[in-house]
């Protein structure tokens, strides 16, 4: 699996070249260290390895541009820069796609819950990752009315993973299922998925952790329990 790229953010005040370097080296296997940085970095996509306390401002800045993998160390105050920044990140939906992104190897959807039933759910949203479109046109964002939204289809019967973490970054919810025929509706985000479930989609409802999930469209249910284990997270088969 090709590496994903990661960057340090750090403080000026602080003097952590070589801590970086060795926490860098240590998680090398996953990702492509590109350096420790004081701003935002000029880079277009990246893992962000929180170095020090005092960065929440860079992070969230950075966190406008891509969804994001934070990743903190024991000392320097690194936790709670990160808990910092995920808690403002995480109101714009910066959850999670990165972590179905790497462990698929493909793009991924975060939706709007948009409707639920006894074995289905909708997810909906004004884009989509063209790439992985089976076709796509662009039209007006939903609530706006203006602007450009993009009113992708996916191919039917196509095995998915739902992921959710929670707020306070020590539990994912997962949810396996196959795409479904959708009849798409104007009153709703342009695009619109729904997911035929393997468990029951109530507990969405039932135990909230939030509107925003994401979908990954592989299987990759295993994986992630095995990366929430090594984060020290409860995994939640749903």
């Amino acid at each position: 699996m090709e590496r994903y790229p990661l960057v340090g953010i750090a403080s000026r005040l602080r003097h952590v070249d070589e801590k970086y370097r060795e926490i860098s080296n240590r998680i090398s296997d996953l990702f492509c260290p590109l350096g420790l940085f004081f701003d935002v970095p000029a880079v277009e996509e990246a893992a962000i390895l929180v170095m020090t306390g005092g960065t929440e401002e860079i992070v969230e800045k950075i966190g406008g541009s891509w969804p994001l993998l934070l990743i903190y160390h024991d000392s320097e105050n690194s936790l709670p820069a990160a808990i910092e920044a995920a808690s403002s990140l995480r109101k714009k939906g910066r959850i999670a796609m990165l972590f179905g992104y790497l462990l698929s190897e493909k793009p991924t959807f975060m939706g709007n819950i948009s409707g639920i039933d006894e074995k289905e759910v909708v997810l909906a949203h004004c884009t989509f990752p063209l790439s992985i479109a089976k076709r796509y046109k662009f039209m007006t964002h939903f609530e706006s009315g203006i602007g450009v939204g993009v009113a992708a289809e996916v191919e039917k019967n196509v095995k998915v993973t739902l992921i959710r973490i929670s707020d306070d970054l020590k539990r994912i919810r997962i949810m396996k299922g196959v795409t479904d025929e959708v009849k798409w509706r104007d009153d709703l985000c342009r695009t619109q998925i729904k997911v035929r479930m393997e468990g029951d989609p109530s507990i969405m409802i039932k135990k909230p952790m939030g509107n925003h999930y994401v979908i990954s469209f592989a299987d990759i249910s295993r994986e992630l329990c095995y990366l929430a284990d090594a984060l020290g997270m409860e995994c939640e088969i749903a």
